[in-house]
């Protein structure tokens, strides 16, 4: 069924292709047509800078990350580029700096761009021209660290001039250690009417998960993991097992939790939020007009309804089981909904799925971040305009 009001409308869709290899694209760009209830354009987006030295076996340095739109240009991040595209797809300039790396969601704001920097835990605001106006880091805040749990190891605050210079390259995962350095998934943000900034802490990852994450670091490396996640999966089918939701394991060995900061133009940070049991991180902040903000709770399948002010979930509706990532309204009670390779229309009212389209046949495909496509932009071209590739090492 099609609703009726999401009609002639169109979204652009990113989206990540799990576990591609070096011989395939590794993410893409989409148009959906809701009303034709089809995606009726894709092409491949410029690979991230780095993306030979991920070892990460799943999503990581690949494909598009989030999308804005700001000043007549369309724009795509990777996880090592923010990509300004006219509506002619030429593109125009590109925002890249060595301390903003792993990109997930962003934000225009009176003209600038929000960013959401996952490797670090930091966010940062940019001109268009790619100037920081400012930054964001949890780990400065005192108070909020001691209650989320966090040991010392954990919560080394990064040196604010280092970042600002951009002494250390980020987006070169071998640079640094990702345990070490992501340990909160710093993944979405969003403002509230009255300036206020919600930031998403995806998966806030106690000692024993980064240790665990460690680990797989290292056996990812050597080879081995990939060997452990075929043994698991045969031993599901074989003993009749349910592996958990988003992961090939059938059995989790540590949880985390999803934790949602509020934040005040002075700088004052607060948690407003708390979820556990989490073993994938949540994602996608989206603010309503009503007041409400939603928030995907990727580890259940449920888009949640929340209250800033009271604290309170409102809703929680299903959506569906796998991974949810993408929030775009559509009208005040339709909003779009990013599950695997799957946009998901849901009726906030009736609390319901009411449309889904497929962007592609490959299960692999997860959607990334989705926007309603604006008015007078031509359609999505064979091949995107690249960055310069010129400062880029080839692999080792």
């Amino acid at each position: 069924m099609k609703p009726e009001s999401a009609g002639n409308m169109k979204l652009l869709v990113t989206s990540v292709v799990r576990g591609s290899s070096r011989r395939e694209p590794s993410g893409a760009v989409t148009t959906v047509d809701l009303d034709a209830g089809v995606a009726d354009k894709t092409c491949p987006i410029p690979e991230a800078d780095f993306l030979l030295f991920d070892i990460n076996p799943r999503g990581g340095l690949r494909g598009g990350k989030g999308i804005a739109l700001t000043d007549n240009r369309i724009c795509f991040a990777t996880a090592s580029h923010i990509l300004l595209y006219d509506y002619q797809w030429s593109l125009r300039s590109v925002i890249t700096h060595p301390s903003c790396a792993s990109i997930h969601d962003m934000v225009e704001r009176d003209g600038s761009l929000w960013v959401t920097s996952t490797e670090n835990d930091l966010v940062f605001q940019f001109d268009l021209g790619g100037r920081i106006l400012s930054t964001f880091n949890y780990k400065d805040h005192a108070v909020t660290i001691r209650e989320l749990g966090l040991k010392p190891s954990q919560t080394i605050p990064l040196d604010r001039d280092a970042i600002l210079a951009g002494s250390r390259d980020y987006r070169d995962p071998r640079t640094h250690r990702i345990a070490q350095t992501n340990n909160a998934h710093l993944n979405s943000l969003c403002f509230l009417e009255n300036g206020d900034m919600l930031v998403s802490l995806g998966r806030l990852t106690p000692w024993k998960m980064a240790v665990l994450m460690s680990l797989k670091g290292i056996l990812t490396k050597a080879r081995i993991y990939a060997i452990i996640v075929a043994v698991n999966q045969a031993l599901i089918k074989l003993l009749g097992l349910k592996r958990q939701k988003n992961s090939a394991l059938a059995f989790v060995p540590a949880t985390a939790q999803s934790v949602i900061l509020r934040v005040t133009p002075a700088g004052a940070c607060t948690i407003l939020f708390r979820f556990d049991d989490t073993t994938v991180p949540n994602h996608s902040l989206c603010p309503l007009d009503n007041g409400t903000v939603l928030y995907c709770d990727t580890n259940n399948g449920n888009l949640l309804v929340l209250d800033p002010d009271s604290g309170t979930v409102c809703k929680r509706i299903f959506v569906a089981e796998d991974f949810l990532r993408g929030i775009e309204p559509l009208s005040q009670t339709l909003v779009a909904v990013g599950s695997q390779h799957t946009v998901h229309v849901v009726d906030l009212e009736r609390e319901a799925v009411v449309q889904k389209v497929q962007i592609s046949e490959d299960p692999r495909v997860a959607i990334f971040d989705i926007q309603v496509l604006p008015p007078g932009v031509a359609s999505l071209p064979d091949v995107l305009a690249e960055p310069d590739r010129s400062e880029i090492p080839e692999d080792s």
